[in-house]
């Protein structure tokens, strides 16, 4: 058994606000992180940090890109335990796209189908939350029982399998890593 992590974040760009918009849920960004010290993590979004058209598959970092702009990101930090083979499963997605990044692209138009309460998919574009949704499903770990494409970042916070260890600034719990903390609220 592994233990992976969802990351949810508020980061205030502008597809982030417009989501927040039409869902009045509080994080309209998740990510799946592999290691704890936050060296995997990824999702869809942004990059180049400057240009919010430049969508695709992206390894994010608390102090890089979107986040290193602004210090007071609100987060919620999940974990869940995961098998082996479901780790590898992701593992092994994660170094497909990784290898491949060029060809993943952001998908701009599901956004607006969720919106619309429409599944519009595009073969390699994904969204943050259609990419963490079709992770989970490819990994068995949790099936939907709808498209990827219509499932929003707030759906996916709300899975019974997922553990809330932290919520506060995002930028302050990277810095406490490195201290063992007890960490209150959950």
């Amino acid at each position: 058994m592994k233990e992976i992590y969802i990351l949810f974040t508020d980061p205030e760009t502008w597809i982030a606000k417009s989501i927040r918009l039409f869902t009045k849920a509080k994080y309209n960004h998740v990510s799946i992180v592999l290691s704890n010290d936050f060296r995997e993590m990824y999702s869809f979004g942004r990059k180049k940090i400057n240009n919010p058209l430049s969508g695709g598959f992206v390894q994010e970092h608390p102090k890089q890109g979107i986040f290193a702009k602004k210090s007071d990101i609100r987060c919620l930090l999940c974990s869940l335990t995961v098998t082996d083979d479901q780790w590898e499963i992701i593992n092994q997605y994660l170094v497909e796209m990784k290898e491949n990044s060029d060809k993943f692209k952001y998908n701009y138009f599901g956004i607006l189908g969720i919106v619309l309460n429409i599944s519009i998919e595009h073969g390699q574009r994904y969204f943050c939350s259609q990419f963490i949704a079709f992770i989970l499903e490819q990994a068995g770990i949790y099936q939907f029982g709808k498209p990827h494409a219509l499932i929003a970042p707030h759906e996916i916070q709300t899975l019974p399998i997922l553990n809330p260890i932290f919520e506060g600034n995002l930028h302050e719990y990277y810095e406490i890593l490195d201290k063992p903390i007890i960490l209150s609220g959950y």
